[in-house]
């Protein structure tokens, strides 16, 4: 996986899309604006043959933004490639699996089982927030719980795979388990998948706590099997040290997830209380890597960074992993 996303990106789409450009429609404008620079940053595969000069002037008289892109393909300052046999995305994915589809019909549906972002001609205006980074303050006495605010503030983003970092993870019992960590996954698990979906969780161990982390984890993979039945879930849970990892992160292939003081933060007895010491709030933050967002170059680093510590971490310890965000 390289530092950037592939686009996959149907002919059909690349047609509609450069037809669509228009400057005098702010609705409009500004969500087209955000794509064509994540497809400047991005490695692009058409399902087309290459196109000749014919093609290349008409694409230059119709959208001179997207001759743009042709013209930097040739100099080699992006990666423009051509299939004119298609995709199949059960085969791209396993080069990169955080890749986006741009189809010029709805194929919402079909990219969800790969855990896949489609955008299409009918959804392409409703996407603005994937371009943008959010923070949501969770001030002490928050009452919602987890599984609201994510599914409020990410409205069930795809997914195929996921890597928890939280030291302290399992740290906590049953019931502050299932107040956080549980409700955090209902709010980001799909309901199925057509691919086995990894979570990979890494943590550290205090030796009178290990009995109390082997029983959560226990519990976590039998309460992924309740809460979701039809999906293909494959827990790894890889014993870290406190210098591996610092913040405390959840990722997804599409999304990334920080919160200051960690994840199992809110306690329950018939009603919701804040887990804090002094501090009166935290901060979620939410991103989509590579897609866009004031932070895009800070995020996106950090992004691989996170990855690359994983990997570095699951080899130092002669582990494996089969997570595709780890291969």
């Amino acid at each position: 996986m390289g530092a950037k996303r592939t686009a996959l990106c149907e002919k059909a789409f690349w047609d509609f899309f450069s037809k669509s450009y228009a400057p005098y429609d702010m609705q409009t404008y500004d969500i087209w604006v955000e794509i064509y620079k994540f497809l400047s940053r991005s490695n692009i595969l058409i399902d087309s043959s290459p196109f000749d000069q014919e093609q290349l002037n008409q694409i230059r008289q119709r959208n001179e933004y997207l001759w743009l892109l042709c013209k930097s393909s040739t100099d080699g300052r992006l990666s423009l490639e051509f299939r004119n046999q298609g995709f199949v995305i059960s085969e791209e994915i396993k080069q990169d699996p955080k890749l986006i589809v741009l189809s010029e019909n709805n194929k919402e549906k079909e990219c969800n089982q790969f855990g896949l972002i489609n955008i299409n001609s009918s959804n392409i205006w409703s996407k603005k927030n994937l371009f943008r980074d959010s923070g949501v303050a969770i001030r002490k006495g928050e009452e919602s719980g987890w599984e609201k605010i994510l599914q409020e503030q990410i409205q069930d983003i795809a997914s195929n795979s996921m890597i928890i970092v939280d030291n302290y993870i399992f740290d906590n019992s049953e019931d502050d388990q299932e107040d956080n960590l549980e409700c955090i996954l209902k709010a980001l698990l799909p309901q199925e998948s057509k691919l086995p979906y990894h979570i990979s969780v890494f943590y550290i161990v205090k030796n009178e706590n290990r009995q109390r982390i082997e029983t959560n984890q226990k519990r976590l993979e039998e309460k992924i099997k309740e809460i979701r039945p039809n999906l293909d879930v494959v827990c790894e849970f890889f014993e870290t040290n406190t210098t591996d990892f610092h913040d405390r992160t959840i990722i997804t292939n599409n999304i990334w997830l920080s919160s200051g003081v960690g994840f199992s933060i809110f306690k329950s007895r018939g009603h919701i209380e804040r887990k804090f010491s002094s501090k009166k709030s935290t901060t979620l933050s939410i991103a989509y890597p590579y897609l866009g967002g004031e932070n895009i170059g800070s995020l996106d680093k950090g992004y691989e960074d996170l990855i690359k510590n994983a990997k570095k971490a699951i080899e130092i310890r002669g582990k494996q992993s089969a997570n595709i965000l780890l291969q």
